[in-house]
């Protein structure tokens, strides 16, 4: 649990009294919090704050068969035809995911055909 103190002064000395306690809670028990940069700080949407948290590098969206054939620019058979080729993709259900940079590495590997 991360506990930020917002830049702008509560909405009612009652909230502003219930912030203090529960940030000197977490102080008493996690240590004091480090002071956060302006641009983290949170953004105050009537009573709850938005923390805003750092983008995932790590992940990666899932795509359909149609979604790759609109990004390589050919029809949905002809991503049919490459994963019966061995393009890589998962089944979730019944449906067939793809992630692009897979099927990317995977097209600019050289092809058997060619070697």
């Amino acid at each position: 649990m991360v506990l930020v103190m917002d830049r702008q002064p509560s909405p009612s000395p009652r909230t502003r009294t219930l912030e203090v306690i529960y940030a000197h809670a977490y102080n008493q028990m996690y240590g004091p919090l480090s002071p956060v940069s302006p641009s983290q700080a949170p953004i105050r949407i009537g009573m709850g704050n938005v923390i805003p948290f750092p983008r995932r590098t790590d992940w990666e969206p899932e795509l359909s068969k149609r979604q790759v054939a609109q990004w390589f620019g050919f029809s949905t058979r002809w991503v049919e035809l490459r994963v019966r080729e061995g393009m890589p993709s998962r089944l979730r259900g019944n449906r067939r995911r793809f992630l692009l940079s897979e099927c990317q590495a995977w097209l600019a590997r050289p092809s058997e055909a060619n070697a």
